[in-house]
Protein backbone atom coordinates (compact mmCIF):
# COMPACT_ATOMS: atom_id res chain seq x y z
CA UNK A 1 0.00 0.00 0.00
CA UNK A 2 1.44 3.38 -1.02
CA UNK A 3 1.83 6.30 1.37
CA UNK A 4 -0.99 8.20 -0.35
CA UNK A 5 -3.33 5.23 0.03
CA UNK A 6 -2.48 5.04 3.74
CA UNK A 7 -3.23 8.76 4.10
CA UNK A 8 -6.45 8.27 2.15
CA UNK A 9 -7.44 5.41 4.46
CA UNK A 10 -6.76 7.56 7.54
CA UNK A 11 -8.66 10.49 6.00
CA UNK A 12 -11.64 8.28 5.22
CA UNK A 13 -12.04 6.72 8.63
CA UNK A 14 -11.36 9.89 10.60
CA UNK A 15 -14.05 11.54 8.49
CA UNK A 16 -16.58 8.74 9.03
CA UNK A 17 -15.98 8.71 12.79
CA UNK A 18 -16.03 12.49 13.35
CA UNK A 19 -18.54 13.51 10.67
CA UNK A 20 -21.61 14.11 12.83
CA UNK A 21 -19.54 15.88 15.50
CA UNK A 22 -18.01 18.21 12.90
CA UNK A 23 -21.41 19.06 11.39
CA UNK A 24 -22.98 19.95 14.75
CA UNK A 25 -19.97 21.89 16.05
CA UNK A 26 -19.65 23.79 12.75
CA UNK A 27 -23.33 24.78 12.46
CA UNK A 28 -23.53 25.89 16.09
CA UNK A 29 -20.25 27.76 15.56
CA UNK A 30 -21.79 29.66 12.63
CA UNK A 31 -24.57 30.89 14.91
CA UNK A 32 -22.26 31.79 17.80
CA UNK A 33 -20.07 33.95 15.52
CA UNK A 34 -22.85 36.54 15.21
CA UNK A 35 -24.34 36.20 18.69
CA UNK A 36 -23.68 39.82 19.60
CA UNK A 37 -25.18 41.17 16.37
CA UNK A 38 -28.27 38.97 16.61
CA UNK A 39 -28.85 39.88 20.25
CA UNK A 40 -28.62 43.59 19.45
CA UNK A 41 -31.59 43.18 17.09
CA UNK A 42 -33.69 40.65 19.01
CA UNK A 43 -33.20 41.99 22.56
CA UNK A 44 -34.44 45.59 22.78
CA UNK A 45 -34.19 45.48 26.59
CA UNK A 46 -30.41 45.85 26.18
CA UNK A 47 -30.89 49.54 25.38
CA UNK A 48 -32.08 52.38 27.60
CA UNK A 49 -32.26 56.14 27.44
CA UNK A 50 -29.02 57.64 28.76
CA UNK A 51 -29.47 59.46 32.05
CA UNK A 52 -27.33 61.86 34.00
CA UNK A 53 -26.30 59.71 36.96
CA UNK A 54 -25.52 55.98 37.16
CA UNK A 55 -26.88 54.06 40.12
CA UNK A 56 -24.01 52.52 42.14
CA UNK A 57 -23.72 48.73 42.65
CA UNK A 58 -25.28 48.85 46.11
CA UNK A 59 -28.56 50.25 44.75
CA UNK A 60 -28.78 47.82 41.82
CA UNK A 61 -28.01 44.95 44.22
CA UNK A 62 -30.71 46.12 46.63
CA UNK A 63 -33.32 46.43 43.86
CA UNK A 64 -32.74 42.88 42.63
CA UNK A 65 -32.46 41.25 46.06
CA UNK A 66 -35.71 42.90 47.19
CA UNK A 67 -37.42 41.52 44.08
CA UNK A 68 -35.94 38.03 44.48
CA UNK A 69 -35.98 37.19 48.17
CA UNK A 70 -33.25 34.84 49.35
CA UNK A 71 -31.03 35.40 46.33
CA UNK A 72 -27.61 37.04 46.61
CA UNK A 73 -26.24 39.11 43.75
CA UNK A 74 -22.90 37.82 42.53
CA UNK A 75 -22.02 40.09 39.61
CA UNK A 76 -23.09 43.39 38.09
CA UNK A 77 -22.09 44.44 34.57
CA UNK A 78 -22.28 48.05 33.37
CA UNK A 79 -22.35 47.90 29.57
CA UNK A 80 -21.73 51.57 28.73
CA UNK A 81 -23.96 54.65 28.27
CA UNK A 82 -27.36 53.88 26.78
CA UNK A 83 -27.15 50.18 27.70
CA UNK A 84 -28.90 48.27 30.46
CA UNK A 85 -26.90 46.85 33.34
CA UNK A 86 -26.92 43.08 33.87
CA UNK A 87 -27.29 41.83 37.44
CA UNK A 88 -26.57 38.16 38.01
CA UNK A 89 -28.10 36.92 41.24
CA UNK A 90 -26.57 33.44 41.08
CA UNK A 91 -22.97 34.62 41.00
CA UNK A 92 -20.09 32.81 39.33
CA UNK A 93 -20.97 29.38 40.70
CA UNK A 94 -23.77 28.70 38.26
CA UNK A 95 -21.97 30.00 35.16
CA UNK A 96 -24.21 29.82 32.11
CA UNK A 97 -27.06 28.41 34.23
CA UNK A 98 -27.40 31.73 36.04
CA UNK A 99 -30.32 34.16 35.97
CA UNK A 100 -29.57 37.57 34.46
CA UNK A 101 -31.65 40.58 35.40
CA UNK A 102 -31.52 43.49 32.95
CA UNK A 103 -31.88 46.76 34.84
CA UNK A 104 -31.95 50.39 33.73
CA UNK A 105 -28.80 51.70 35.50
CA UNK A 106 -30.21 55.23 35.63
CA UNK A 107 -33.63 54.68 37.25
CA UNK A 108 -33.45 51.09 38.57
CA UNK A 109 -36.33 49.73 36.46
CA UNK A 110 -36.18 45.97 35.87
CA UNK A 111 -36.45 45.44 32.11
CA UNK A 112 -36.03 41.69 31.63
CA UNK A 113 -35.58 38.52 33.67
CA UNK A 114 -33.69 35.86 31.74
CA UNK A 115 -32.97 32.35 33.00
CA UNK A 116 -29.84 31.56 31.05
CA UNK A 117 -30.41 27.81 30.81
CA UNK A 118 -33.39 28.66 28.57
CA UNK A 119 -31.52 31.25 26.51
CA UNK A 120 -31.28 30.34 22.80
CA UNK A 121 -27.56 31.09 22.51
CA UNK A 122 -26.76 29.17 25.70
CA UNK A 123 -28.60 26.17 24.25
CA UNK A 124 -26.57 26.53 21.04
CA UNK A 125 -23.41 26.85 23.13
CA UNK A 126 -24.24 23.62 24.97
CA UNK A 127 -24.41 21.92 21.58
CA UNK A 128 -21.13 23.46 20.51
CA UNK A 129 -19.34 22.43 23.70
CA UNK A 130 -21.03 19.13 24.57
CA UNK A 131 -23.39 18.10 21.69
CA UNK A 132 -26.24 18.53 24.23
CA UNK A 133 -24.93 15.46 26.03
CA UNK A 134 -24.09 15.35 29.75
CA UNK A 135 -21.06 17.56 30.31
CA UNK A 136 -18.84 14.69 31.48
CA UNK A 137 -19.45 12.87 28.18
CA UNK A 138 -19.59 15.84 25.81
CA UNK A 139 -16.31 17.36 26.99
CA UNK A 140 -14.58 14.13 25.95
CA UNK A 141 -16.33 13.61 22.60
CA UNK A 142 -16.18 17.15 21.18
CA UNK A 143 -12.42 17.81 21.62
CA UNK A 144 -11.74 14.34 20.21
CA UNK A 145 -13.84 15.18 17.15
CA UNK A 146 -12.05 18.51 16.72
CA UNK A 147 -8.66 16.78 17.01
CA UNK A 148 -9.69 14.30 14.30
CA UNK A 149 -10.88 17.17 12.12
CA UNK A 150 -7.50 18.86 12.59
CA UNK A 151 -5.79 15.81 11.09
CA UNK A 152 -8.48 15.57 8.42
CA UNK A 153 -7.49 19.05 7.22
CA UNK A 154 -3.82 18.08 7.01
CA UNK A 155 -4.43 14.74 5.30
CA UNK A 156 -6.96 16.44 3.03
CA UNK A 157 -4.33 18.91 1.89
CA UNK A 158 -1.95 16.06 1.06
CA UNK A 159 -4.65 14.27 -0.94
CA UNK A 160 -5.65 17.52 -2.68
CA UNK A 161 -2.08 18.39 -3.71
CA UNK A 162 -1.97 18.28 -7.55
CA UNK A 163 0.52 16.01 -9.32
CA UNK A 164 0.90 18.21 -12.38
CA UNK A 165 0.20 21.71 -13.72
CA UNK A 166 -2.83 20.42 -15.58
CA UNK A 167 -4.27 19.02 -12.37
CA UNK A 168 -3.39 22.24 -10.55
CA UNK A 169 -5.74 24.20 -12.78
CA UNK A 170 -8.62 21.89 -11.84
CA UNK A 171 -7.73 21.91 -8.14
CA UNK A 172 -8.46 25.61 -7.67
CA UNK A 173 -11.85 25.86 -9.39
CA UNK A 174 -15.26 24.25 -9.16
CA UNK A 175 -16.72 22.77 -12.34
CA UNK A 176 -20.27 24.07 -11.84
CA UNK A 177 -21.53 22.56 -15.10
CA UNK A 178 -20.24 19.06 -14.35
CA UNK A 179 -22.36 16.11 -13.34
CA UNK A 180 -23.30 15.71 -9.70
CA UNK A 181 -20.48 13.34 -8.76
CA UNK A 182 -17.76 15.61 -10.16
CA UNK A 183 -19.45 18.71 -8.76
CA UNK A 184 -19.69 17.11 -5.31
CA UNK A 185 -16.01 16.09 -5.54
CA UNK A 186 -15.03 19.70 -6.36
CA UNK A 187 -17.18 21.09 -3.56
CA UNK A 188 -15.36 18.83 -1.12
CA UNK A 189 -11.83 19.35 -2.43
CA UNK A 190 -11.80 22.96 -3.59
CA UNK A 191 -13.91 24.50 -0.82
CA UNK A 192 -11.96 22.49 1.75
CA UNK A 193 -8.70 23.88 0.38
CA UNK A 194 -9.85 27.51 0.44
CA UNK A 195 -11.20 27.25 3.99
CA UNK A 196 -8.29 25.18 5.32
CA UNK A 197 -6.12 27.91 6.88
CA UNK A 198 -9.04 29.53 8.70
CA UNK A 199 -10.31 26.14 9.85
CA UNK A 200 -6.87 25.21 11.14
CA UNK A 201 -6.89 28.41 13.25
CA UNK A 202 -10.39 27.62 14.55
CA UNK A 203 -9.41 24.01 15.33
CA UNK A 204 -6.19 25.02 17.07
CA UNK A 205 -7.89 27.58 19.29
CA UNK A 206 -10.66 25.09 20.03
CA UNK A 207 -8.12 22.46 21.06
CA UNK A 208 -6.42 25.01 23.34
CA UNK A 209 -9.73 25.27 25.20
CA UNK A 210 -10.60 21.59 24.92
CA UNK A 211 -7.36 19.94 26.06
CA UNK A 212 -5.20 21.14 28.93
CA UNK A 213 -2.14 19.38 27.50
CA UNK A 214 -2.66 21.02 24.12
CA UNK A 215 -3.08 24.47 25.69
CA UNK A 216 0.07 24.04 27.74
CA UNK A 217 2.04 22.80 24.73
CA UNK A 218 0.79 25.62 22.52
CA UNK A 219 1.70 28.19 25.18
CA UNK A 220 5.17 26.64 25.50
CA UNK A 221 5.59 26.91 21.73
CA UNK A 222 4.35 30.51 21.38
CA UNK A 223 6.09 31.83 24.49
CA UNK A 224 9.53 30.52 23.58
CA UNK A 225 9.62 27.60 25.99
CA UNK A 226 7.91 29.10 29.07
CA UNK A 227 5.51 27.11 31.21
CA UNK A 228 1.86 28.13 31.46
CA UNK A 229 1.41 29.54 34.96
CA UNK A 230 -1.63 28.62 37.03
CA UNK A 231 -3.90 31.56 37.76
CA UNK A 232 -3.77 32.75 41.34
CA UNK A 233 -6.24 35.34 42.52
CA UNK A 234 -5.08 37.56 45.38
CA UNK A 235 -6.74 37.20 48.77
CA UNK A 236 -8.00 39.84 51.17
CA UNK A 237 -6.07 40.09 54.42
CA UNK A 238 -6.79 40.85 58.07
CA UNK A 239 -10.57 40.48 58.25
CA UNK A 240 -12.00 43.21 60.46
CA UNK A 241 -15.39 44.55 61.34
CA UNK A 242 -16.04 47.50 59.08
CA UNK A 243 -18.58 48.96 56.71
CA UNK A 244 -20.84 46.58 54.83
CA UNK A 245 -19.82 45.12 51.48
CA UNK A 246 -22.35 47.38 49.82
CA UNK A 247 -20.62 50.53 51.01
CA UNK A 248 -17.24 49.12 50.05
CA UNK A 249 -18.57 48.08 46.63
CA UNK A 250 -19.61 51.66 45.86
CA UNK A 251 -16.16 52.93 46.80
CA UNK A 252 -14.52 50.34 44.54
CA UNK A 253 -16.91 51.30 41.73
CA UNK A 254 -15.97 54.97 42.14
CA UNK A 255 -12.28 54.00 42.00
CA UNK A 256 -12.88 52.08 38.76
CA UNK A 257 -14.66 55.03 37.13
CA UNK A 258 -11.73 57.17 38.15
CA UNK A 259 -9.30 54.82 36.43
CA UNK A 260 -11.08 54.49 33.09
CA UNK A 261 -13.74 56.57 31.30
CA UNK A 262 -17.25 55.15 31.06
CA UNK A 263 -17.88 55.47 27.32
CA UNK A 264 -19.88 53.59 24.70
CA UNK A 265 -17.37 50.84 23.91
CA UNK A 266 -16.46 50.02 27.51
CA UNK A 267 -17.86 47.46 29.91
CA UNK A 268 -17.24 46.92 33.64
CA UNK A 269 -18.15 43.63 35.32
CA UNK A 270 -18.14 43.82 39.10
CA UNK A 271 -17.74 40.63 41.19
CA UNK A 272 -18.68 40.59 44.87
CA UNK A 273 -16.39 38.54 47.17
CA UNK A 274 -17.88 35.11 47.88
CA UNK A 275 -15.70 34.32 50.90
CA UNK A 276 -14.21 36.18 53.84
CA UNK A 277 -10.72 36.07 52.35
CA UNK A 278 -11.79 36.78 48.74
CA UNK A 279 -11.24 40.12 47.02
CA UNK A 280 -13.44 42.39 44.96
CA UNK A 281 -12.78 41.63 41.31
CA UNK A 282 -13.55 43.92 38.36
CA UNK A 283 -13.26 43.10 34.66
CA UNK A 284 -12.71 46.17 32.52
CA UNK A 285 -13.05 45.78 28.76
CA UNK A 286 -12.19 48.81 26.60
CA UNK A 287 -13.78 47.17 23.53
CA UNK A 288 -16.90 45.03 23.93
CA UNK A 289 -16.43 43.49 20.47
CA UNK A 290 -13.34 41.59 21.64
CA UNK A 291 -11.98 40.08 24.85
CA UNK A 292 -8.20 40.11 24.56
CA UNK A 293 -7.71 43.69 25.81
CA UNK A 294 -9.63 43.04 29.01
CA UNK A 295 -8.05 44.06 32.30
CA UNK A 296 -8.67 42.48 35.69
CA UNK A 297 -8.49 44.54 38.86
CA UNK A 298 -8.57 43.26 42.44
CA UNK A 299 -9.30 45.13 45.67
CA UNK A 300 -8.99 43.95 49.26
CA UNK A 301 -12.55 43.81 50.57
CA UNK A 302 -11.49 45.27 53.94
CA UNK A 303 -8.83 47.87 53.20
CA UNK A 304 -9.80 48.44 49.52
CA UNK A 305 -6.11 48.28 48.74
CA UNK A 306 -5.41 47.33 45.08
CA UNK A 307 -4.12 43.77 44.73
CA UNK A 308 -2.29 41.96 41.92
CA UNK A 309 -3.17 38.58 40.46
CA UNK A 310 -0.63 36.05 39.26
CA UNK A 311 -0.59 33.72 36.28
CA UNK A 312 -0.94 33.78 32.52
CA UNK A 313 -3.75 35.48 30.64
CA UNK A 314 -6.39 37.93 31.82
CA UNK A 315 -5.95 37.45 35.54
CA UNK A 316 -2.61 39.25 35.83
CA UNK A 317 -1.03 42.19 34.04
CA UNK A 318 -2.03 44.27 31.03
CA UNK A 319 -2.08 43.30 27.37
CA UNK A 320 0.53 45.92 26.51
CA UNK A 321 2.98 44.47 29.02
CA UNK A 322 2.29 40.80 28.20
CA UNK A 323 4.75 38.56 26.38
CA UNK A 324 3.94 36.97 23.03
CA UNK A 325 2.63 33.74 24.57
CA UNK A 326 0.32 35.62 26.95
CA UNK A 327 -0.95 37.89 24.17
CA UNK A 328 -1.80 34.91 21.96
CA UNK A 329 -3.45 33.19 24.94
CA UNK A 330 -5.58 36.30 25.48
CA UNK A 331 -6.55 36.34 21.79
CA UNK A 332 -7.52 32.67 21.70
CA UNK A 333 -11.29 33.14 22.12
CA UNK A 334 -11.46 36.08 19.72
CA UNK A 335 -9.55 34.13 17.07
CA UNK A 336 -11.81 31.12 17.61
CA UNK A 337 -15.02 33.12 17.11
CA UNK A 338 -13.61 35.39 14.39
CA UNK A 339 -14.00 38.60 16.38
CA UNK A 340 -10.28 39.40 16.53
CA UNK A 341 -10.35 42.04 13.74
CA UNK A 342 -14.03 42.93 13.68
CA UNK A 343 -16.86 42.14 11.30
CA UNK A 344 -14.72 40.97 8.38
CA UNK A 345 -12.94 38.23 10.32
CA UNK A 346 -16.35 37.23 11.69
CA UNK A 347 -17.62 36.85 8.13
CA UNK A 348 -14.58 34.73 7.24
CA UNK A 349 -15.09 32.54 10.33
CA UNK A 350 -18.78 32.14 9.46
CA UNK A 351 -18.07 31.12 5.85
CA UNK A 352 -15.28 28.73 6.89
CA UNK A 353 -17.51 27.13 9.55
CA UNK A 354 -20.31 26.77 7.02
CA UNK A 355 -17.93 25.05 4.61
CA UNK A 356 -16.66 22.75 7.36
CA UNK A 357 -20.28 21.69 8.02
CA UNK A 358 -20.57 20.58 4.37
CA UNK A 359 -17.26 18.68 4.21
CA UNK A 360 -18.44 15.55 6.07
CA UNK A 361 -21.53 15.44 3.85
CA UNK A 362 -19.73 15.88 0.51
CA UNK A 363 -16.94 13.59 1.71
CA UNK A 364 -19.46 10.88 2.55
CA UNK A 365 -20.96 11.10 -0.94
CA UNK A 366 -17.50 10.85 -2.50
CA UNK A 367 -16.85 7.67 -0.48
CA UNK A 368 -20.33 6.27 -1.14
CA UNK A 369 -19.99 6.88 -4.89
CA UNK A 370 -16.64 5.06 -5.00
CA UNK A 371 -18.07 2.24 -2.91
CA UNK A 372 -21.03 1.76 -5.26
CA UNK A 373 -18.74 1.95 -8.29
CA UNK A 374 -16.47 -0.69 -6.79
CA UNK A 375 -19.47 -2.85 -5.94
CA UNK A 376 -20.78 -2.63 -9.50
CA UNK A 377 -17.33 -3.48 -10.88
CA UNK A 378 -17.13 -6.53 -8.60
CA UNK A 379 -20.58 -7.71 -9.66
CA UNK A 380 -19.68 -7.24 -13.33
CA UNK A 381 -16.47 -9.22 -12.89
CA UNK A 382 -18.42 -12.00 -11.17
CA UNK A 383 -20.92 -12.14 -14.05
CA UNK A 384 -18.10 -12.29 -16.59
CA UNK A 385 -16.50 -15.21 -14.76
CA UNK A 386 -19.79 -17.07 -14.57
CA UNK A 387 -20.45 -16.49 -18.28
CA UNK A 388 -17.00 -17.75 -19.16
CA UNK A 389 -17.75 -21.00 -17.40
CA UNK A 390 -20.95 -21.64 -19.37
Amino acid sequence: MTAKKVIGFIHLWLGLISGIIVVIVSITGCIIVFEKEIRSVTEPFQYVQTGKVLLPPSQLKKIVEERFKGKNVGTITYNGPGRSAVVNYMGMKMGSMATNIYVDPYNGQILKIKVMKDDFFRIILQGHYYLWLPKEIGKIIVPAGVLMFFFLLITGLILWWPKSRKQAGLSFSIRWGAKWKKLNYDLHNVLGFYAMLILLCICTTGLVMGYKWFGQGFYWLTSGGHQLKTTKKPMSKNPVLSDSLNNKADLVWAECLGRKPYVEETAFTFYYPEKKNAAFMVFYNPNKDTHYLRETWYFDQYSLKPLQGKGSGFEAGLYEKAGLGDKIKRMNYDIHTGGILGIWTKVLAFIASLISATLPVTGFYVWWGKRRKKSKATKAATVDREMSLV
